[in-house]
């Protein structure tokens, strides 16, 4: 399917390149890359607001800890949900 001008304009925007030159060969470094990027400019921008960004790493057992004392909550009775498991 043809791409519209304006998702020319944000792929190029996002990735750094045009998007006829985005293929599988290059996609996963491109992604890891752009995703390494923005989370050290996030990282960045909180730098002096520490308590204003949340990072959780969501693979470790009790992953409602920190979520619940960000937010201010109390932690819940119920397992901490995960994506493929009941």
């Amino acid at each position: 399917s043809q791409k519209r001008p304006l998702d020319r304009e944000i792929h190029k925007y996002w990735y750094g390149i045009e998007l006829d030159e985005f293929d599988n060969s290059n996609a996963d470094h491109i992604r890891v890359s752009k995703y390494n990027t923005h989370n050290s400019k996030v990282r960045q921008y909180f730098k002096y607001r520490p308590n204003d960004l949340l990072v959780i790493d969501l693979t470790k057992e009790n992953s409602w800890e920190g979520l619940c004392e960000f937010l201010g909550k109390d932690i819940p009775d119920v397992p901490f949900p995960k994506k493929g498991t009941k």
